[in-house]
């Protein structure tokens, strides 16, 4: 990863998923050393990171599941509930009654959090399974070709076989199937077998079984850390000269995986995009996801319309500008957003004047 900073990148500043996955881990740091050195203020500490994370993303519910198996066989072995976990657990779970109550008390509904995750859903369904397969138009109708489809075809794809990751979770999962046959830093290969599995299976509704929708890349950063240890151990074990192949292979994939990324985000078409933008000074109709990026490219100087109920593209005076892109008026239709009817733009009263990647720019005649 260090040698493709995009994805980092997009993970951080574009969504919250480092933030949370930093606290995660140094959450599972503390209960580590609570576990060798029996202190019960690093369980404490530990529940505490993971219970934050909350606040920034939901993946402490893989991390939990993790933490319950290992909760679960201890007890099987020892005949009694280890101290550690049980604080961590506790912690975690006061956290989430604190939080609930909060919102008791200010927004008079104890399940706040819920309601938003599923207005969330609501928002973007066709994001989430099954309504993922069904609009790509794959999987099946049968609930359990689909079931299938989602896990062995999109989700193990998605996280062991996605070339952005430059193949770490799956040069890792090999290593670590090796290391566990010669019992070999079992904690660390069970730490991570068990992350990728519940990521591909464990559901994400309490309604009805629903496992995650790997294809966004980033979900998978929570594995990272523990891949990218594995594969750190067995490179540490080879010789300096076989070291420094792998070193140029990694970077290399590293920049041709930059490469390929910013083929698919069409930096280029972009960047023209932006350098047009910024010299244009009429009034400019579009999307409000579009708007968005206009705005804080031209900095906010009130020249970006939005189409919303009250205006058409009858509305528009000569000299006006229009710019539409398909893709995102496509998904923002998904959301019930309404539009006028972009099909009949050009030649209809309007001209095309420029392209930019999918950003098409008409003006008003």
């Amino acid at each position: 990863m260090c040698f493709f900073p995009t994805d980092v990148v997009f993970a951080s500043v574009n969504f919250s998923d480092l933030q949370c996955v930093f606290m995660l881990n140094l959450g599972l740091y503390f209960i580590y050393k609570a576990h060798i050195q029996n202190k019960i203020s690093y369980s404490v500490y530990g529940g505490l990171f993971i219970g934050l994370s909350i606040f920034v993303k939901e993946y402490f519910v893989y991390v939990i599941f993790v933490l319950a198996v290992f909760y679960i066989i201890s007890f099987i072995r020892k005949h009694k509930p280890d101290r550690n976990l049980s604080i961590v657990f506790t912690v975690v779970a006061g956290i989430l009654l604190a939080e609930a109550l909060f919102y008791l008390f200010t927004r008079n509904d104890f399940f706040y959090v819920l309601h938003i995750l599923k207005k969330n859903y609501e928002y973007c369904y066709y994001d989430f399974f099954p309504n993922n397969l069904i609009k790509n138009g794959v999987g099946g109708s049968n609930v359990f070709s689909q079931i299938f489809y989602q896990i062995f075809v999109i989700n193990i794809k998605s996280l062991f076989f996605r070339r952005f990751y430059l193949f770490m979770p799956f040069i890792a999962f090999v290593i670590s199937y090796v290391y566990l046959w010669k019992k070999q830093h079992v904690l660390l290969n069970v730490w991570f077998i068990l992350l990728s599995v519940s990521l591909c299976i464990l559901t994400t509704s309490f309604t009805q079984y629903s496992p995650l929708n790997l294809s966004r890349s980033w979900y998978g950063f929570i594995i990272f850390l523990p891949a990218v240890a594995i594969v750190s151990i067995r490179l540490s074990d080879l010789k300096s000269k076989y070291l420094v192949v792998i070193f140029v292979l990694y970077f290399s994939a590293g920049i041709y995986a930059i490469n390929l990324y910013q083929g698919f985000l069409n930096v280029n078409s972009v960047d023209a995009f932006k350098q047009y933008i910024k010299q244009e000074s009429g009034l400019i109709y579009t999307d409000h996801h579009t708007k968005y990026g206009i705005d804080l490219v031209k900095g906010f100087d009130d020249s970006v319309a939005v189409f919303d109920g009250f205006n058409s593209l009858d509305s528009l005076k000569p000299g006006n500008l229009v710019i539409y892109n398909s893709e995102v008026v496509k998904e923002l239709k998904l959301q019930k957003y309404s539009f006028p009817d972009f099909t009949g733009l050009n030649g209809n009263g309007f001209s095309r004047i420029r392209q930019y990647g999918f950003f098409d720019v008409y003006v008003r005649n």
